[in-house]
């Protein structure tokens, strides 16, 4: 493979580190240069300052000497250019550091933005499967390849639970069931309305708190987290890489979090904790009907006798295989070499002919 290609990968978060990894390691084996790209425009937002210096110190922690990192304002101050720029979603400005684009899917939830307008900026959108393909697809452009995040989970690349337990510091009896609670942020939040319960539990189960970055950085967040520092043992933040917290738990808990469809391909045991403002949530997306098939409670249910209903499992067993089948296409862990192969054919395209996708991306960007 010709090495002249350059490709970056626009990073805010560890998280963002995690959905990029096995994509990253099948471009290096193809001899393409990959660099990471920190968004420092995060310094400017005092809410979310201090994610980006949490960014800085995960990224020094990485234990790889193929790759390099950058600043975003570096990037432009150069006028440099990657040949691709690999991406979640869009971020004002980043359109001039790429001669061309790609969106790897991060997440389900939250449909009204995850579907919106800015998606037309992309050249080429690589998706779970189906069903977001079929939201997104503008003649062509988009590819299902599946989650790459989850390669290691299905070629069995993930640690086993004493070295989990040793490089997350857990706190665990191994007598015990373990859960993991994963609750976004802000008003969608289970956090308010259900922590005290899920401590009530606390004697009878091992609990993992994993923190969502919101939760983790921003000052209108900091009750919360205190309270749950204060409170639970196993608190871990957005360095933490889910899968492997997914490998040693037995039930998880989360709310309005994109999470749940981790989970949902990891064929967990799930709970869904109802909030107030469930109202909020769109009957007509994903979030909706997922709540019809997936075990959901409204404040007030005892999260102990549903976690006690053994029959309830063995059918939402069934059920979580039919949705992952629905959701991602081939859970075979070569997601990242599809993602790969896909990166290299828009590299090797010359000139892009869709020009119903650039007629709508310029009548928007320009």
């Amino acid at each position: 493979m010709d090495n002249k290609y350059i490709v970056g990968f626009f990073i805010q978060n560890p998280f963002h580190y995690y959905l990029y990894e096995s994509v990253i390691d099948s471009l290096v084996s193809k001899s393409i240069t990959c660099h990471l790209i920190l968004n420092d425009m995060l310094k400017d937002d005092n809410e979310w300052v201090n994610m980006y210096y949490g960014l800085i110190n995960f990224v020094e922690d990485i234990d790889r000497k193929d790759i390099e990192a950058f600043v975003f304002s570096t990037v432009v101050a150069s006028g440099f250019q990657y040949d691709c720029v690999i991406s979640p979603y869009y971020h004002n400005n980043i359109g001039q550091i790429g001669k061309k684009h790609i969106r790897l899917m991060y997440s389900l939830a939250k449909e009204s933005w995850t579907y919106s307008w800015w998606n037309v900026f992309y050249d080429k959108i690589l998706c779970y499967g189906d069903y977001d393909f079929r939201k997104l697809n503008i003649y062509n452009n988009c590819e299902k390849i599946g989650n790459p995040k989850f390669d290691k989970w299905f070629r069995g690349g993930l640690p086993d639970y004493s070295e989990i337990k040793k490089e997350h510091n857990l706190s665990l009896d191994e007598t015990k069931k373990t859960i993991l609670y994963v609750p976004t942020y802000g008003e969608l939040s289970s956090i308010d309305q259900w922590i005290k319960e899920i401590k009530d539990i606390s004697n009878k189960f091992n609990i993992i708190i994993k923190l969502h970055h919101g939760t983790v950085y921003l000052q209108s967040e900091e009750y919360r987290r205190n309270y749950i520092k204060q409170n639970f043992l196993n608190v871990l933040n957005d360095a933490a890489d889910l899968l492997k917290i997914l490998k040693i738990t037995d039930y998880v808990l989360s709310d309005n979090s994109g999470v749940i469809y981790d989970a949902v391909l990891a064929e967990k045991n799930i709970i869904l904790l109802n909030t107030t403002h469930n109202h909020q949530i769109n009957d007509h997306t994903i979030e909706s009907k997922i709540r019809e098939k997936i075990v959901n409670i409204d404040v007030g249910t005892k999260i102990l006798e549903i976690l006690q209903a053994k029959d309830l499992w063995g059918s939402q067993k069934k059920i979580l295989s039919e949705i992952k089948n629905t959701l991602f296409f081939k859970a075979d862990g070569f997601a990242g070499e599809r993602a790969a192969n896909e990166v290299i054919k828009l590299l090797s395209q010359a000139n892009d002919h869709n020009h119903f996708l650039l007629s709508l991306r310029e009548k928007i960007f320009y």
